[in-house]
């Protein structure tokens, strides 16, 4: 989720009994578990893959009966930390078309993400749970309206976390297709 195309989320790595805690948390609120499976592409020509950190992802994501073609582009500072992500979010028809699109534009399949996500809105934060096969168990925060800028938009989910117990020194925001990739 983007709010104005820009997506503000940390990724946590957990263990199983954090991310059970978390999940009991997020039982206040309506939530919603989901098997989505994502398929990212490349372009030999153009390898999204072969710049570190990697600057764009396009993903053909399918969420239940929904499928989506997604685009994302992260710029960096000097630094490597992500100072900003523009995405592009698009329904379609079906993931066969979605697939049979990015194929005849030269895009090839280089890893599919498969997970199960239980999910939930505290306060104006999504507060995601994901097990995502082969890689482990993760919590996913996401800011749906801006506080300030990136950073600072950044720095309240920090806060966020905190509050409940969630460690800042396990961010990992490579994503899981990179984490798949470099497995």
């Amino acid at each position: 989720m983007a709010y104005d195309g820009i997506e503000v989320e940390i990724r946590i790595r957990v263990a199983r009994d954090e991310a059970k805690e978390i999940t009991e948390l997020l039982a206040i609120c309506q939530i919603r578990t989901t098997q989505q499976c994502d398929t990212y592409y490349d372009k030999p020509s153009r390898a999204f893959t072969s710049i570190e950190p990697i600057e764009e992802w396009l993903s053909c994501r399918q969420r239940g009966d929904t499928t989506r073609l997604n685009h994302k582009k992260f710029q960096y500072s000097a630094g490597g930390q992500t100072i900003n992500c523009q995405e592009v979010d698009v329904e379609i028809e079906s993931f066969a078309s979605g697939d049979s699109l990015l194929r005849a534009l030269g895009f090839e399949p280089v890893t599919t993400v498969e997970k199960i996500r239980t999910e939930g809105l505290i306060d104006d934060v999504l507060v995601a749970v994901d097990v995502v096969a082969s890689l482990g168990t993760f919590v996913e925060l996401e800011a749906t309206r801006p506080h300030g800028n990136y950073n600072e938009t950044r720095d309240y989910l920090l806060e966020f976390a905190s509050k409940f117990g969630i460690k800042s020194r396990a961010i990992d925001n490579r994503g899981y297709p990179y984490l798949l990739l470099r497995k």
